[in-house]
């Protein structure tokens, strides 16, 4: 009997599933390393701008990095869902004082945080549910980040932090899914370019 792949949505139904039943502290073990492996990549090191994202759902917690880099006082932005599904840009400083719940019970940026664009960015964080190897991403299915990412231009580099239990063999791509450059697991650091040749 012929095996079909699976769709987009039962993948995200699967991934989520999964990533849900990790003991809280088996997740943050995993993304302290996770962490400690961004922080070594040589485009995250020398990045002036970074934007970051606040994790949900037993995503990879990588708010720790973001602390860091607001510490070194490098400029550190995060997205809020705007209107007509459009990521709207924000520098921070504080994490107590320029965040709020906002849409989808995610923490963004409150009026203090002063918006701004994506030009300029040099390191985009990019969240998702399931990647594949050569940087295929499903997200949560609204589209946010791929009208983001599709509107680069440049040497803009994308990482995504992932857990091992979020790979897929692969992903089915649409043409204006965007596919990130590093994924960076618990155990590995996969090179996405070098697997699209």
């Amino acid at each position: 009997m012929a095996e079909f792949p699976l769709l987009k949505g039962d993948i995200r139904r699967r991934t989520l599933a999964a990533r849900k039943l990790q003991p809280p502290e088996e997740r943050e073990s995993k993304s302290r390393e996770i962490c400690r492996q961004i922080a070594q990549i040589e485009e995250y090191q020398n990045a002036q701008t970074i934007l970051f994202y606040m994790p949900i759902r037993g995503e990879a917690n990588i708010t720790p990095l973001l602390q860091a880099r607001l510490r070194e006082g490098r400029k550190c932005l995060l997205p809020k869902c705007g209107d007509e599904r459009l990521l709207e840009l924000f520098y921070i400083n504080d994490l107590d004082l320029d965040l709020t719940i906002g849409k989808f019970n995610i923490l963004e940026p409150c009026g203090r945080a002063i918006p701004c664009t994506a030009e300029g960015i040099s390191v985009i964080i990019v969240p998702g549910v399931a990647f594949d190897a050569y940087g295929r991403r499903i997200g949560y299915g609204k589209g946010y980040y791929d009208r983001l990412l599709s509107s680069l231009r440049g040497k803009t580099a994308l990482i995504a932090p992932a857990f091992e239990l979020q790979l897929v063999d692969s992903i089915p791509a649409d043409a204006c899914d965007m596919p990130v450059d590093y994924i960076v697991t618990e155990r590995r650091f996969i090179d996405c370019r070098k697997a699209r040749g």
